[in-house]
């Protein structure tokens, strides 16, 4: 029997679609941890004796954390000033927060200027040109979906700064020929990297060629409970609790 903690309002939809895909996949979920035998933590730290998949999800000080984390293990971020007393060292750049759904956080500053008018962030990213933006959804080692982010609502484009839904970006899956071949191998790093057993990668392809991991989503939102990357994250979870709860390797 599993249980599935969740947390973040992005994970509301998520984890519900997960529990019920994996009840209808023959998997007991329970509603309480104590009658659980294995967990399943989405955008959660868990701490339990048991069984447990991505017992890391949660991050002391959220994303800037996990920048350092991924950072450390030599997977390429866009540059990030963790010190905001500091003198920022390029513009444009983006102001962000240690947690946040749907980059709702992010401030844009063009000059040194513009932080006093909007007020001081977190920490700060370096802004990197781009040409498109990706999602890739891993589980242990295994690329399970890739979607690109597209514009379906231009008449929201300009309530917002970077690709995100409320500025009118959302998910389009692409198939094994649509995307770039290097994709798969940089998210696989990046959830290795956090210790995750599965996450849905952020990442952008830059006007340079190179791919820049934004972030690793523990508790990623999903269009639909029909998404591919979701779907096969349930039957990779329904395989776990089958084997008995084997341990990542």
């Amino acid at each position: 029997m599993i249980k599935v903690v969740v947390a973040g309002v992005v994970a509301d939809k998520t984890g519900p679609w997960l529990k019920q895909a994996l009840r209808a996949a023959g998997v007991r979920v329970a509603e309480e941890e104590e009658r659980a035998d294995a967990v399943v933590g989405l955008g959660v730290e868990i701490h339990s004796d048991r069984p447990a998949l991505n017992a890391r999800g949660g991050l002391g000080k959220g994303k800037l954390a996990q920048l350092q984390q991924l950072t450390k293990a030599g997977v390429l971020v866009p540059e990030f000033l963790a010190d905001k007393t500091a003198k920022v060292p390029w513009y444009p750049c983006l102001g962000r927060r240690f947690k946040h759904t749907g980059g709702k956080d992010i401030k844009l500053y063009l000059q040194p200027t513009d932080i006093n008018y909007q007020g001081a962030s977190d920490f700060y990213v370096r802004f990197v040109p781009s040409v498109r933006e990706w999602r890739t959804w891993i589980w242990r080692g295994e690329a399970l979906a890739n979607y690109e982010k597209v514009l379906a609502h231009k008449e929201l484009l300009d309530l917002g700064v970077g690709r995100n839904e409320r500025n009118g970006f959302g998910f389009e899956y692409r198939d094994s020929e649509s995307y770039p071949r290097a994709i798969p191998k940089v998210a696989v790093d990046a959830v290795a990297a956090c210790k995750l057993d599965f996450g849905a990668v952020d990442m952008l392809e830059g006007t340079d060629g190179k791919f820049y991991v934004l972030e690793v989503n523990t508790a990623p939102g999903a269009n639909g409970s029909k998404a591919v990357g979701l779907v096969k994250l349930d039957k990779r979870i329904a395989a776990w609790e089958k084997a008995g709860y084997p341990a990542r390797g």
